[in-house]
């Protein structure tokens, strides 16, 4: 399966204030795997320059939802903790700080253009 996979970071609570990031520091990938748990792991390696994601990290994500205009919600990722450098305004790298990883998770497939009508050549 084919899934595209957008991502927005924001910093920790108890950052907030002391450092700012880029919420869209991590562009958004088009990834193939078998099933959800690989699709976790091929995106943990593909944004490891940027981002440190544990198995820990994984193990314990939390499922992200969006509310639905009949009231109900669903989900459509996950949230994972990572850590990345943070830059002062001097351009000097500090520890690693936890941030939050906002997965957002689309699967992707073939479009049937037969369904439509007048698509003959």
């Amino acid at each position: 399966m084919k899934y595209y996979v957008r991502t927005q970071t924001t910093v920790k609570e108890r950052d907030r204030g002391k450092w700012w990031m880029d919420s869209d520091m991590i562009c958004p990938k088009t990834i193939e795997a078998d099933n959800l748990p690989q699709l976790l792991e091929l995106y943990r390696e593909a944004v490891s320059d940027m981002v440190s994601i544990s198995d820990n990290a994984i193990k314990n994500k939390n499922a992200m939802y969006i509310d639905l205009p009949n009231g109900e919600y669903k989900q459509v990722g996950y949230v994972i903790t990572g850590k990345t450098y943070f830059e002062d305004r001097d351009i000097n790298y500090s520890k690693e700080h936890y941030i939050d990883v906002w997965i957002h998770i689309d699967e992707l497939r073939d479009v049937d253009f037969s369904e439509c009508p007048g698509n003959s050549l």
